[in-house]
């Protein structure tokens, strides 16, 4: 994944009315109308999918509304062409309206088009103040197309205009220091006064701005100050909100506070249902308590398995309707050898009557498929594999223009289904319809990285292509696990789907012996990191220069990313193993926009190493950002000479390559000064 996108809607942050006694905004178009305000109050779903008929019935009454249709651009679920259509349509007809071009570019950004900025440039033509054009450019320099010096000044041009946006105000970091204290103590002020809920999300900007603007020495007050403020948003006026319940489960996991995390979850699954942030907090508290076990310990992935199993079950209790949760405990049932067949069953037929009854609202892998893997890898209950298949197709298809499949991401998702579709049939002895739905999968499979580009092919070689790169997938979904592929097992996979590609791979390895089983992971990388100068949690400043002469090891993670948490525990072990060593130095790089996360959860899961709030310095090394996770080891001159991208789910073959990878390193002899 990929640090440059943030994935939150903050769909609450735009709930702002005029109520608020601070000082007003400069210009008209920083908060929505009483009207307006008061309908994205009314339908805040925290981003659930029932929220977007809701603001496309809002819209047919303010459909010139800028508030109202950013937030129908967050909630939409169609096909993004058609969205991109209707915005540019209407861009194209009021060439004079600043909020109607900046809403096509905001569009185009979002989707991560580099046209983008040609609209929002015409926005500041129209109106050169106009702040929601400043902050869109902000981020298209930060991400689309990274300009530092542009994205500062767009950033500091919207902050002036709209100084009381809860969503420009998490980017205070921007501002001095005395500016950002004396807002977020008139906030806290009338708060204390008013117990006003629209006053909810501001508070959490007013948060995410000073675990940002202060060093982690004073991260200790932030929560003491933050416990104050937690006291007012849980009194009886003002918990009914679900913006103060929001902010109530973002600020209990900032002070690290496991009871009142679990009342606010409950609250809130109690009085909102549909709320998809305190699904979110449980999910993360869940990671945070159980880290993913290593993929070969069998022990340890029983364990876990089992403690998913009996959460996801008091999950369920909290939201029946959720696919989530019930996706979690089929999870959890098929990582457990003694689970009652009847119990999985029993959850796969949850699930997917779920799944049917609310389809997922995002573009990623439909819950059915993720179920379909899940039982797949067990062994467990193959039949119920080509219903879930079924019900995800159908879901995939439904998403697109007429069953097209025009995007890239949707056939992939297609493929990945279907792969595991063809490997269900053959454990049933299914063989022709496993032949059948092989079929359907090489229509997918053409990689135009493959070096064939600008080649034309004829039919058959392109139909023997997809069939090698339908087995390939294939393949790699039947034999995904710890043990290196068995020759015999792959030609047992082989043979009944391509006979000739079958006979191919008979020869080929009857010709070459296999090679030994090697972890390359740690690839081969030239990038030069600038100077370095932050303080980790404990206080200490860290500096580049400092650790001239080492090998330095640096692991980047972000804490909404499941697998880089995962991986945490083995940047624990890898320190351990390395402690005492004078050649050698371990740093962490946390690209959490919010600092104040970070400390809570090297607490709680007793993390030693170093963790450094690093995501401006990051962005100077790579603007757009590595793939997550991502380790880096770093030569004794400060260049970064190995990289390592995604999880594996093998910890030893991964310490194995990383301390090779370090030693290796070590071994070049240091360049002359």
């Amino acid at each position: 994944m990929r640090l440059d996108r943030p994935r939150t809607i903050w769909i609450g942050l735009l709930c702002m009315g005029p109520t608020l006694a601070l000082a007003g905004s400069p210009h008209p178009a920083c908060e929505p109308s009483e009207e307006v305000s008061a309908i994205l109050s009314r339908h805040y779903e925290g981003g659930t999918e029932e929220m977007e008929p809701a603001i496309r019935e809002a819209l047919a009454a303010h459909p010139r509304d800028v508030h109202l249709n950013r937030t129908y651009q967050d909630v939409y679920r169609g096909d993004d062409r058609d969205l991109v259509e209707r915005y540019r349509t209407d861009a194209a007809e009021r060439p004079s309206d600043p909020a109607a071009l900046y809403l096509y570019g905001r569009l185009l950004d979002k989707l991560e088009d580099s046209a983008a900025e040609k609209p929002l440039l015409a926005a500041l033509e129209v109106d050169p103040s106009y702040p929601w054009a400043h902050f869109a450019l902000a981020h298209f320099y930060e991400t689309t197309s990274p300009d530092a010096a542009k994205a500062k000044t767009h950033l500091v041009a919207a902050i002036e205009q709209c100084p009381n946006s809860p969503l420009i105000l998490r980017r205070l970091g921007d501002l001095p220091k005395d500016d950002v204290l004396r807002k977020t103590a008139a906030v806290r002020g009338q708060l204390a006064d008013t117990r006003d809920p629209t006053l909810a999300p501001l508070l959490q900007a007013v948060w995410t701005a000073e675990f940002k603007l202060l060093p982690p020495s004073e991260h200790a007050a932030v929560r003491e100050r933050m416990r104050s403020d937690l006291v007012w948003l849980r009194g009886p006026s003002l918990v009914e909100d679900r913006r103060a319940l929001d902010a109530l489960l973002e600020g209990y996991q900032l002070i690290g506070d496991d009871a009142g995390l679990d009342w606010a979850i409950a609250e809130t699954a109690r009085r909102f249902p549909d709320d998809v942030n305190a699904r979110g907090a449980a999910f993360a508290r869940f990671r945070e308590q159980h880290p993913q076990p290593d993929e070969c310990d069998t022990a340890a992935r029983q364990r876990f398995y089992r403690e998913v199993a009996e959460t996801a079950r008091r999950w369920v209790e909290l939201w029946p309707r959720e696919p989530g949760v019930r996706l979690a405990r089929l999870q959890g049932l098929a990582g457990m050898p003694d689970a009652p067949v009847g119990d999985l069953a029993a959850a796969a037929d949850a699930l997917l009557a779920a799944a049917t009854a609310r389809p997922n609202d995002v573009p990623a892998m439909p819950v059915s498929f993720e179920a379909a893997a899940t039982l797949l890898h067990a062994g467990r209950t193959i039949d119920r594999i080509p219903a879930l298949i079924d019900q995800g197709k159908a879901e995939i298809r439904a998403r697109g223009r007429d069953g097209d499949l025009a995007s890239r991401d949707e056939r992939e998702r297609m493929a990945r289904g279907l792969a595991i579709l063809v490997n269900a049939r053959l454990r049933l002895g299914e063989v022709e319809s496993a032949r059948a739905a092989f079929a359907e999968l090489a229509e997918f499979e053409l990689d135009e990285s493959s070096g064939l580009a600008g080649r034309t092919l004829d039919p058959t070689e392109q139909a023997l292509l997809r069939k090698g790169q339908a087995l390939e997938r294939v393949v790699a979904q039947a034999l995904s696990s710890c043990e290196p592929p068995d020759p015999e097992a792959v030609q047992a996979v082989l043979e009944p789907l391509a006979p000739e590609l079958a006979a191919r791979y008979a020869a080929h390895r009857a010709a070459v012996p296999e090679p030994p089983p090697r972890d390359d992971s740690f690839q081969p990388k030239s990038l030069a990191l600038p100077a370095l100068e932050l303080q980790d949690l404990s206080g200490r400043t860290w500096r580049l220069s400092d650790l001239r002469g080492k090998v330095v090891l640096i692991h980047l993670w972000w804490s909404e990313v499941g697998w880089t948490r995962a991986m945490l525990p083995w940047i624990e072990e890898l320190s351990a193993r390395l402690r005492g060593r004078p050649d050698f130095a371990l740093l962490t790089f946390s690209i959490d926009d919010n600092p104040g996360k970070l400390e809570p959860i090297a607490r709680d899961n007793g993390f030693t190493f170093p963790v450094l709030a690093a995501r401006d310095y990051v962005k100077t090394v790579q603007a757009q950002g590595p793939s997550l996770p991502c380790t880096w080891i770093v030569d004794r001159q400060g260049v970064v000479r190995r990289e390592d991208t995604g999880f594996s789910g093998d910890k030893e073959r991964w310490l194995d390559a990383a301390l090779r990878a370090i030693d290796e390193i070590g071994a070049e002899p240091a360049a002359a000064p």
